[in-house]
């Protein structure tokens, strides 16, 4: 008895037919994945940007007021001199590190592609500057303004 023609494409057709479609299942599966890899990688630079941009602003206002203050009292001009300067600015950069710990360090290099630890530090330098020049303008017309940090997004879970 002969095979119909329907038996025939069905033991012909079908398997290179499944086959293909298998395929196209996986690749279209692994694209979903990896859009979603780089979502959540997207997400998390945010967050850890936040999270540094916070950490220098929480260490800059401390220092403010418990060591500028007091050196600026002492001093006779009232002003800071360049290594008072210096050291203030290097003791917010080691409390932001501090705060970051070794895992929120290495969270960072690998989230924004770094390679030394001196890229982490011109980062948190960058925002110790940016919290400075918001604290310098904050107070108008006798009034604190609100100094808090610009929101580089719109998520924020929580990271420990």
């Amino acid at each position: 008895m002969q095979p119909t023609i329907w038996q025939q494409f069905v033991s012909d057709v079908a398997p290179t037919l499944l086959s293909l479609l298998g395929t196209i299942l996986i690749a279209v599966l692994t694209l979903l994945a990896n859009s979603l890899k780089a979502k959540f990688k997207s997400d998390q630079s945010l967050v850890l940007l936040n999270k540094v941009a916070h950490l220098a602003e929480m260490a800059v206002l401390d220092l403010k007021q418990t060591l500028v203050d007091e050196i600026r009292k002492r001093a006779s001009d009232g002003l800071l001199s360049a290594d008072d300067v210096a050291e203030v600015r290097e003791l917010a950069r080691a409390k932001v590190r501090a705060a970051l710990s070794t895992k929120g360090i290495n969270e960072l290099m690998k989230a924004f592609g770094y390679e030394s630890e001196d890229q982490v530090n011109a980062l948190i330098s960058s925002h110790i500057e940016a919290a400075v020049a918001r604290a310098r303008t904050a107070v108008v017309g006798g009034a604190l303004e609100s100094i808090a940090p610009p929101n580089f997004g719109s998520v924020l879970p929580k990271i420990d």
